[in-house]
């Protein structure tokens, strides 16, 4: 059902000091609440409202809910407005069944409920003189012949006109009832039903009766055109289209006229069309009224339209051809005669460019001079223009062109701004070559458009075109840029005018005015990229054909400030500066450059950037600390560029005592990177005497003996504070100073980090019995007892390295060297993982204590569990696959390292899915949860040496361990050169000039300190 709709009309009587409100089952619908909030907002006013509640049929629940929110719709006005006179009455039923419609029930049996229902709509109007039983009376007298008839009529109409004023709408109800009741069955009952209608529609707001009785009305005058146009404006307010073509249709088919049949079946064709989006339907309610009427061409002009929308081709063809068949029949018909020619115009323009457009043309000229022949007269000015503008058309397409002018001409004559005949005459002079008449008549269109009103823009268009035509085939520049400059100030802002006269005044050279031209176009255009390419263009004009660099680096520097990356900007406002000498206007256009660019910028460009600005703060301003700071910047964004950092510390030597801890630090990071390089040893030597620093001055002052670079000053230093014997550390090495100044930078933490997480499970892979290494029991060193050196060394290394738990000691007379043994304890401890540390013969029999420090301290650096699995696993691919494993059971990577598949079979890569489940199984869930974390940004790296990196790494950091044992570079020295191979897999030299760069680095000044190494006044610790 559809959804009700408010009276339109209620607010305004509501203005008239009085209303009566009819509320049914849609008091809930929204177009309802609307409504009642307006209401609200008059009564505040101090109108007066009777509320009426309709009851629906038994157990209607719908207007149920409608009554209750009704009654508290009233309570919340009562309350914000103390007063208002809202007296709703008592409901009365309406009956079960809908109105009747048919043309034999007439409206009686609709009537006595809606008279009813008005009745109780109205019952708290101003009564007028007449009652009931009188206006019953009268009523019942109008079937009387004579005067008895006359006079109740007249009765009648005084009473209905007094009821009207009085709004006593139930009293007009039923006298216009009674009327119908006398009006027989023909037209006067159907009038009296459109007023029925008019009653319930305006007055009452009640639609779904009223579009009952202009039903019913249809049935009695189906001839009434009124009567129609009210149906559909009532189905217009109420959505009852599918309502209206069922009575339609019925109607259409029981009416006998053929011409008022076909009429209705129009409407039913229209309605489904239009409003019910139903072209089937629409097509058989077309083809209906063509079956009753051959002749019905607004049906036929429909059905062309309709398959025409479907595609279907041959249906609109046919369907054409009816038409035209129609329009034959009655050639009289001037009106179905154009239709009929637009129709066959549309068909022709559809063909264009196809086999058939010449006969649809022709179909067109035919029906267009048919028309002439026989119209000529009654066809008015207008219209006979158009009519010669498709002529024209016509023409043209049918090879014709001088009947095609002629035709255009007439056109131009009658209506002179027709501007399809206008650009017709344009288009054949285009044909004949004749580019003058296609200028002449485009400037007969400008005269045209002149007159009328809002036509700027078109005539710059046409302006354009006339510039297109004497820059291109008329050869006349001067000429096209007059049309293009009077475009351009009826249209500003056209671009294509803009870039028009950009390239007539460039090919002209008329440099200034394609300045303007560069101007405006930047003006206009919202894109800074391509604003910033206008700028740049107007500034390579200013260099290189005006010569004037002021101008030019104007513009540059707007096109920089658009787009600071725009392609040769920079590089030309650059060089023009340069050219001026202009040092500080440089300066500022490279910080300026900086700025726009921002931190995110190519790290390459803000690198040449900074260099630069350095280079002409230093060379040409002579500002050695702004040059610094440049240089700095650059030398911060390119760590390993050690030519910036060459730079940079030779400005800081250059500084002196200023800046001497810039300069300290710039040598420093120089020798991180190159620790071969002596003067950077002899330059840090200087720096740290001058600043006081003894400590460090030994220490580099001990490198330079070492590398027998020492002067005179710096042997005598290292000769004064070099302890006569070996002294141990005064304190153990902490988990931060290890962290923060001995691991080498290459040793990823990350790895050591899983490996150690993952120790206990890892190490179970490889442990053995001790026996397994060829000891006896009685070869255990007691380390509280034993007084041999190496036992003493032993002890004090596991406490200053923070070994936990002590390394097992085998003391024998077998074996070379110090060997760590992956093994289980003994006794109590034999199912727990304790390292040995197997001491050969050459370590038991020396008395070197700095040696021994340095090889023992190197050995035990292992033995911390970040590491100790580098030693614990004998080869490359098992320690690999091991990692691969840890990766595997904290849910990251495959399973391979780096996902590659093993090379061949007993490859470890190939056990890594056995290894990562037993990892699984032994490693407790947090582990692995820390596992997985620490390995999130390592598993695409796995398999590119990141673990072979790693353990090389291992051995430096080693060397670093056992020379901070042994305090002595010399010994530290003599044991890298005399070791065999090791797992760093690097030479002897590059293993040294690691731990010479390391030993004149402050982060080894850190560890002497806190160790209570390092010398000072009172001489060496």
């Amino acid at each position: 059902m559809p959804e009700p709709m408010p009276p339109s009309t209620l607010v305004g009587q509501l203005r008239a000091g009085t209303a009566v409100l009819v509320v049914g089952a849609g008091l809930g619908a929204p177009p309802w609440r609307e409504l009642l909030a307006r209401l609200t907002a008059e009564l505040a006013a101090g109108h007066h409202v009777e509320v009426i509640a309709l009851d629906g049929a038994a157990g209607d629940t719908a207007a149920e809910r409608a009554e209750h929110a009704l009654t508290a719709w009233l309570e919340a006005l009562r309350e914000a407005r103390a007063g208002a006179g809202v007296a709703p009455a008592q409901p009365r039923s309406r009956p079960a069944g809908g109105p009747g419609v048919s043309a034999d029930a007439g409206a009686s049996a609709d009537a006595g409920a809606s008279a009813d229902a008005g009745a109780s709509a109205d019952a708290g109007a101003p009564a007028c003189a007449a009652d009931a039983a009188e206006v019953q009376g009268l009523v019942t007298r109008l079937g009387e012949a004579g005067e008895g008839g006359d006079a109740a009529r007249a009765a009648l109409d005084r009473v209905e006109a007094q009821a009207r004023d009085a709004s006593d709408w139930a009293l007009v109800i039923e006298i216009v009832m009674g009327r119908i009741e006398h009006a027989g069955d023909g037209p006067e009952r159907a009038r009296r039903l459109r007023e029925l209608a008019g009653i319930y529609e305006v007055e009452l707001g009640d639609l779904r009766r009223a579009f009952a009785a202009i039903i019913t009305a249809c049935h009695l005058a189906p001839g009434d055109d009124e009567v129609a146009g009210a149906a559909e404006r009532i189905a217009t307010v109420t959505a009852s289209w599918a309502e209206l073509v069922r009575e339609a249709s019925a109607l259409a088919a029981e009416v006998r006229d053929p011409g008022l049949a076909s009429r209705w079946w129009t409407r039913v064709g229209g309605w489904c069309a239009t409003r019910l989006g139903y072209p089937d339907g629409a097509i058989e309610g077309y083809e209906a009224a063509v079956a009753a009427d051959a002749g019905a061409v607004t049906a036929l002009e429909a059905l062309v339209a309709l398959h025409a929308q479907a595609g279907r081709a041959g249906d609109r063809r046919r369907a054409i051809e009816r038409l035209a068949a129609a329009v034959d029949r009655d050639p009289d018909n001037l009106a179905t005669a154009l239709g009929l020619a637009e129709v066959l115009v549309a068909e022709a323009r559809a063909a264009d460019g196809t086999a058939e457009a010449a006969a649809r043309w022709l179909d067109v000229d035919r029906r267009y001079r048919a028309i002439l022949a026989r119209h000529m007269a009654a066809i008015p000015d207008g219209r006979r223009a158009e009519i010669w503008a498709r002529l024209g058309a016509a023409a043209r397409v049918l090879g014709d062109p001088e009947a095609a002018e002629a035709s255009f001409r007439r056109v131009l004559e009658r209506a002179p701004l027709h501007d399809a005949a206008l650009q017709g005459l344009v288009e054949l002079a285009e044909l004949r070559g004749d580019w003058r008449g296609v200028a002449e008549r485009k400037r007969a269109q400008l005269d045209a458009l002149a007159e009328l009103p809002d036509s700027a823009a078109q005539r710059a268009k046409l302006h354009e075109q006339i510039g297109d035509l004497w820059s291109g085939p008329l050869g006349d520049a001067g000429a096209a840029i007059a049309a293009y400059l009077h475009g351009l100030a009826l249209a500003p802002g056209a671009r294509g005018l803009l870039h028009k006269l950009l390239e007539a005044f460039t090919a002209q050279r008329q440099w200034r005015r394609a300045l303007e031209m560069l101007e405006r176009l930047a003006a206009h255009e919202p894109s800074p990229v391509l604003r910033a390419r206008f700028h740049y263009a107007a500034g390579a004009i200013a260099r290189d054909e005006l010569d004037d660099s002021a101008l030019a680096i104007d513009k540059l520097t707007a096109a920089l400030d658009d787009a600071p990356l725009t392609a040769n900007a920079f590089d030309a406002l650059d060089d023009l500066l340069t050219a001026r000498d202009d040092w500080r206007q440089l300066a500022r256009a490279y910080r300026r450059q900086l700025k726009r660019l921002g931190d995110a910028a190519p790290q390459a460009t803000l690198v040449e950037l900074w260099t630069r600005l350095g280079d002409i703060c230093l060379d040409h301003l002579g500002d050695t600390e702004a040059a610094t700071a440049a240089y700095q910047v650059a030398a911060e964004l390119a760590p390993d560029d050690a030519a910036r950092h060459d730079q940079l510390a030779e400005l800081h030597l250059a500084a002196g005592d200023a800046q001497r801890g810039d300069a300290i630090a710039a040598l420093q990071r120089l020798l991180a990177g190159a620790p071969e390089r002596v003067e950077l040893y002899k330059a840090l030597a200087g720096l740290y005497v001058a600043e006081h620093a003894l400590d460090k001055a030994w220490c580099v002052a001990q490198v330079l003996v070492l590398l027998g670079a020492a002067s005179e000053d710096e042997r005598r230093l290292y000769a004064r504070y070099r302890p006569a014997r070996w002294k141990p550390a005064q304190r153990r090495i902490t988990d931060e100073l290890w962290h923060a100044a001995i691991i080498h930078p290459a040793e990823d933490r990350h790895v050591g980090a899983i490996f150690a997480s993952a120790l206990g499970a890892l190490a179970a892979t490889t442990a053995q019995p001790v026996t397994a290494f060829g000891v006896k029991p009685e070869a255990r060193a007691d380390l509280e007892r034993d007084p041999r050196p190496v036992s003493r060394m032993i002890k004090h290394v596991t406490g200053v390295l923070a070994i936990d738990p002590a390394p097992m000691v085998w003391l024998g007379d077998g074996g070379a060297g110090l060997r760590i043994a992956h093994t289980f304890g003994l006794g109590a401890e034999r199912q727990r993982l304790v390292p040995s540390l197997l001491v050969g013969a050459p370590q038991l029999a020396r008395t070197s204590e700095r040696a021994l420090a340095f090889e023992v301290g190197k050995r035990m650096a292992y033995l911390r569990p970040e590491r100790f699995v580098a030693l614990a696993v004998a080869t490359l691919p098992r320690l690999e696959a091991l990692f691969a494993a840890a990766l595997a059971a904290g849910g990251q990577g495959g399973g391979h390292p780096g996902g590659h598949p093993g090379g061949h079979p007993g490859d470890p890569r190939d056990d890594v899915p056995q290894l990562a489940a037993a990892l699984r199984a032994q490693v407790p869930g947090p582990l692995l949860d820390r596992i997985g974390e620490l390995s999130a940004g390592l598993a695409r790296r796995a398999g590119g040496g990141l673990v072979a990196g790693w353990r090389a790494a291992t051995d430096l950091t080693a060397n670093r361990a056992g020379f901070i044992v042994a305090n002595d570079l010399e010994a530290a020295a003599h044991g890298i050169a005399t070791e065999g191979a090791t797992l760093s897999g690097l030479g002897a030299k590059e293993r040294l000039l690691d731990l010479l760069g390391y030993a004149a680095s402050e982060r080894y000044f850190a560890v002497r300190r806190h160790l209570g190494q390092h010398v000072h006044d009172g001489g060496a610790p």
